[in-house]
């Protein structure tokens, strides 16, 4: 059986020997040359590797969504909780500070207004947020208890 196929990989080999001196021999066909051989055994010690991919046209990526941040704002305490990630946001002696709980010495009270961020940082916003509501806003409609 070993024999057989040796022969069928020598008289590939010679076909297709054939075949290309035929074409380059061909005037009429020199300028319209369109080569095209296929192995029908694989030969030892020669590895065709498949032709590369087409290009391929990609889209750029759409933006990815903001996040929304629900935070609870005690203006008079100044002081944030999100209760999805249930922490707190308070400052003390010159920096911001946050934990699952405050300190005992903030005591906060009923009412706080809702507000919605696109940062999970809402200390990076409160000098924004402190002009627009400052320790005695009273608006009543925003305030919830």
């Amino acid at each position: 059986m070993e024999g057989v196929e040796i022969m069928n990989h020598k008289l590939t080999l010679a076909l297709g020997a054939a075949a290309l001196a035929a074409v380059l021999a061909s005037p009429a066909l020199a300028g319209h040359l369109n080569l095209s051989i296929g192995l029908l055994a694989p030969v030892p010690g020669i590895v065709v590797a498949p032709p590369p991919p087409p290009p391929v046209c990609v889209a750029p990526a759409p933006p990815p969504p903001v996040a929304v941040y629900s935070y609870h704002y005690y203006p008079r305490e100044q002081v944030y909780y999100d209760p999805g990630r249930g922490l707190y946001f308070w400052y003390e002696r010159g920096s911001w500070l946050w934990g699952p709980s405050l300190p005992s010495y903030i005591a906060l009270g009923p009412r706080y207004l809702p507000l919605r961020l696109s940062d999970p940082w809402p200390y990076q916003h409160h000098r924004e947020i402190h002009r627009r509501y400052p320790p005695h806003y009273a608006n009543h409609g925003r305030w919830r208890d």
